[in-house]
């Protein structure tokens, strides 16, 4: 099990941290980004220490729930945008790339980077019947080449999800997904909000991927 690597430092340690952050202020995009990020590259895993909708509220940070197979829960911050895209940072070894939108487009845990390239894929105002991703893993400065995964929408009704205690209104999509011409399938699902953002969003990015899901508990302003 390596939930210890995202929980190495104590809760005081982390609540300790989020105070320094605190006092940072401004957006994520300032000059500051860059002090905010390497500070939140030491809180690790703050555990239930920002889970109150009132904390959640009172910190001036997007912040997103992480949850990976084999980890312990993690708590992400919107640390910078780059080229439009949001980056979300627990450690220096845990960060993940999102669109503005939500779908995922980088991953790294540990020495392992996963990167996926959407092309003009869009999964709103309407979920598509299918799209195909192409998803490349780095491990350390080694690339493994890249993996063809197809996707099709199996369903997307209304689905109404709860966040910080609040319930939010929301299309759940659903993708049974192929890899590599592998026989099995696996899923992909995402919980779009009334402005077309990701909320919710389960599932792994190739077959043999390591397992997520990502809720977004307070969106980027």
């Amino acid at each position: 099990m390596k939930s210890a690597r995202f929980s190495s430092r104590s809760r005081v340690a982390a609540a300790a941290l989020v105070i320094f952050l605190l006092s940072l202020g401004g957006c994520a995009n300032n000059p500051q980004s860059e002090v905010i990020r390497n500070a939140v590259a030491e809180i690790r895993s703050p555990g239930s220490l920002l889970r109150t909708p009132a904390e959640i509220a009172a910190y001036p940070y997007a912040q997103m729930s992480m949850k990976l197979s084999g980890y312990l829960p993690a708590i992400a911050v919107l640390a910078e945008y780059l080229d439009g895209d949001h980056y979300w940072y627990v450690a220096e070894d845990l960060w993940l790339r999102q669109s503005p939108d939500g779908r995922i487009k980088g991953m790294q845990v540990a020495e392992k980077r996963t990167l996926v390239r959407w092309d003009d894929v869009s999964l709103q105002p309407v979920p598509p019947d299918a799209y195909l991703l192409s998803v490349t893993r780095v491990d350390g400065a080694e690339e493994s080449g890249s993996i063809a995964v197809q996707c099709s929408l199996a369903e997307s009704v209304a689905a109404s999800i709860i966040v910080n205690e609040a319930t939010i209104d929301t299309t759940r999509s659903r993708y049974d997904c192929h890899s590599d011409g592998a026989a099995e399938s696996f899923s992909m699902t995402y919980w779009h909000d009334a402005a077309g953002r990701i909320r919710r969003t389960e599932g792994r990015l190739w077959q043999n991927g390591l397992g997520y899901s990502f809720e977004a508990l307070k969106v980027p302003a």
